[in-house]
C-alpha cells in the first residue's frame, strides 16, 4: 500500500462525533433521451440545469449510474471480489389493474407481446390485481437468493396457465353493501384502497432486489402525491401521511412508476363487464388530471393506451441514466410542494426526472439510515450503487477474524466541499451467513468520516478510498456480506464473499 493510500485510509476512519448536522438534500434520477427517444450516455454536468420552484440550483453531485460491470481489461486478483464483476440485474414489474373497466383481453395480449421481447435478457415480472385487491402473480418476484439468480424464458411456460382465468382481464369495482354497488364514492374509495395496497405490496417485494427498478402499472392509478391535494380533514391528513410513507419507500428502494391509462371501448357487450363510464375511476392524480401522480413523483412516465411503449421505456430506463443531487435553499413554508424542472443545454436532448417533492418528505439522512441499512441486509442481491472491491486475507495474530481491504469508489460517494477539503459520511455494516442459512448482523453500523484535501480527492477518484476492516468469523461462517452506505446521498453498495469453513478465504 502506498503512502497516499495509507493517508486516505487514516482520514476515512476519523471519528464522526464532531461532524456538523447533515444538510437536507434532494436526490434525482435523471433520464436523458435524444429526439428519437434513444438514451444519451455522454452527458456532462455543465449541460444540466435544475430549477426548484423556478429558482436555479447548484448541483453537488453528478454521475452516470454506475451499475455496469468492470471496465474491459480490469482483472480481479487472487481473493479479490467486486460487486461489479458482472452486469447488475435490472428489475421491471408489470402490473395489470383488472379492477379498471378498460383493462380487458386486448390489453392483456399487448402486455404479453411486449414482455416477450425482454424476458430472456432482463428481469421482467408480471402480476394482475384482481377482485378485492388480491395480487395474482403470473411470474412472481423472487423470495430467496436462489430464486433471484434463476434466469430464462418464462412466458410460454407460465402465461398459458392463466389464459381465460375468471377476472383476469377485468374485475368491476363495486361496493358490497346495500345501495353501494353503483355508488361513485364507494367505487373511488375501493379503487384507491386497492391501488395503494397493490403498489405498496409490490414495492415492498421489489425493495429486496438491488439497483434501479421500474413498476409498470396498466389501468387507473388514483393516487395523489401532494399533501395539499388531500385536504385538512382527519381522513385527508391520514391518507396524506400514508402516501408520503409510500413515496419514501419508492425513493429508498429506487423504484420509478410508469402509468398506462387504457381507454374504455365505446361498446362492451359482455354481461360480466362493467359498462359504466370510466369517470368514477378518474380521480385526481390520474391520466386526465394535471396534478402529479406516482409517475411524475418518481421519475417515470405516463401513457394513454401505449402499453408496449411503456414497458419498453421502463426496461430501457433501468439500464441508463444519471444520479444528481442538489441542496435546496431553506423554504419559507413547511407544508409546500416543490416543483422541479430539469433542462439540457445540448440541442435535441430531453431530460426527465420526477416532477417535484413534498418538503415534509425530505428528511435528515440519519433518520433513514437504520431502515436503509436493514433493507440492504435483507436484499437478495448485492447492491451496485457504490462500487466496491475487497481483498481477503488472514493474519496470524487474529486467527478468529477475516481481514478485508475495502476499496470504495470515490466517484460514487457524495463529497461536499467544506473549509478547503471534501467531506462525506459512510456507514459500514457486515453480515455473516452460516451454513444453515442464518444471518448474523455485526452490531450497529460503523461510522466512517471522509475528509480529503484536494490532492487526496484526486487520488481517491482514481484509486478508491481504502478502508481496512476486520470481521470476526467462526467455523460456521460460509460467507460475509460487506455493506457500504453513503449517509448523505443514500447510495449503497454491497459485496458478498465466500469463506471456506470459517477458516480462511474460499479458494
Amino acid at each position: 500500500m502506498t503512502s497516499t493510500s495509507r493517508l486516505i485510509a487514516g482520514l476515512a476512519l476519523a471519528s464522526c462525533a464532531s461532524t456538523a448536522q447533515s444538510p437536507k438534500l434532494v436526490k434525482l434520477d435523471v433520464t436523458a433521451l435524444d429526439g428519437k427517444s434513444r438514451p444519451v450516455s455522454d452527458l456532462r454536468p455543465g449541460e444540466v440545469q435544475i430549477r426548484d420552484d423556478g429558482r436555479h440550483q447548484q448541483m453537488v453531485f453528478f454521475s452516470e449510474r454506475q451499475d455496469r460491470p468492470l471496465k474491459d481489461g480490469t482483472q480481479l486478483g487472487p481473493q479479490e471480489f467486486s460487486n461489479r464483476a458482472s452486469a447488475a440485474p435490472h428489475v421491471t414489474v408489470v402490473l395489470l389493474n383488472s379492477l379498471d373497466p378498460a383493462v380487458q383481453k386486448p390489453q392483456w395480449d399487448e402486455t404479453v407481446r411486449a414482455i416477450h421481447g425482454f424476458e430472456t435478457s432482463d428481469d421482467v415480472y408480471l402480476y394482475v390485481l384482481g377482485g378485492s385487491g388480491v395480487l395474482l402473480p403470473i411470474r412472481a418476484l423472487p423470495g430467496s437468493e436462489e430464486e433471484a439468480t434463476r434466469q430464462g424464458p418464462w412466458t410460454s411456460r407460465l402465461i398459458p396457465q392463466f389464459e381465460g382465468a375468471p377476472g383476469l382481464y377485468h374485475e368491476p369495482i363495486r361496493g358490497t353493501g346495500p345501495g353501494e354497488r353503483d355508488d361513485p364514492t364507494v367505487r373511488r374509495a375501493t379503487a384507491y384502497t386497492a391501488a395503494y395496497g397493490a403498489v405498496e405490496e409490490v414495492a415492498s417485494r421489489m425493495s429486496r432486489l438491488s439497483g434501479r427498478k421500474s413498476l409498470v402499472w396498466i389501468g387507473s392509478l388514483p393516487l395523489l402525491t401532494r399533501r395539499q391535494d388531500f385536504g385538512e380533514s382527519p381522513a385527508g391528513r391520514a391518507m396524506a401521511d400514508k402516501m408520503l410513507r409510500l413515496l419514501t419507500m419508492l425513493d429508498m428502494a429506487d423504484i420509478a412508476v410508469y402509468e398506462v391509462q387504457p381507454t374504455v371501448p365505446h361498446a362492451v357487450s359482455s354481461g360480466n363487464i362493467d359498462n359504466s363510464p370510466p369517470a368514477p375511476l378518474m380521480v385526481p392524480g390520474s391520466a386526465t388530471d394535471d396534478r402529479p401522480g406516482l409517475a411524475a413523483a418518481t421519475g417515470g412516465c405516463k401513457y394513454v393506451d401505449e402499453i408496449g411503449k411503456a414497458i419498453a421505456q421502463a426496461v430501457v430506463d433501468t439500464h441508463q441514466g444519471y444520479r444528481v443531487i442538489y441542496m435546496p435553499q431553506p423554504e419559507e413554508s413547511r407544508r409546500k410542494y416543490h416543483k422541479i424542472s430539469v433542462a439540457c443545454t445540448r440541442r435535441g436532448v430531453h431530460l426527465r426526472t420526477r416532477d417535484g417533492y413534498d418538503s415534509e418528505a425530505v428528511e435528515e439522512p440519519e433518520a433513514r439510515r437504520r431502515e436503509f441499512v436493514d433493507l440492504l441486509v435483507e436484499s437478495l442481491r448485492d447492491a451496485p450503487g457504490i462500487g466496491l472491491r475487497v481483498t481477503l486475507s488472514r493474519r496470524a495474530e487474529s486467527p478468529q477474524s477475516l481481514h478485508i481491504q475495502l476499496h470504495v469508489d470515490a466517484a460514487d460517494v457524495l463529497l461536499l466541499p467544506q473549509g478547503g477539503a471534501f467531506r462525506g459520511k459512510l456507514a459500514l455494516q457486515f453480515v455473516r451467513y452460516t451454513e444453515d442459512g442464518r444471518k448474523q448482523v455485526g452490531g450497529d453500523p460503523i461510522d466512517v468520516a471522509i475528509n480529503l484535501a484536494g490532492k487526496d480527492r484526486a487520488t481517491a477518484l482514481t484509486a478508491g478510498i481504502l478502508v481496512p476492516l476486520d470481521v470476526p468469523v467462526d467455523a460456521s461462517t460460509q460467507k460475509v456480506r460487506v455493506i457500504v452506505c453513503d449517509d448523505l446521498a443514500q447510495f449503497a453498495g454491497s459485496v458478498t464473499v465466500p469463506i471456506l469453513n470459517g477458516r480462511g478465504p474460499a479458494e
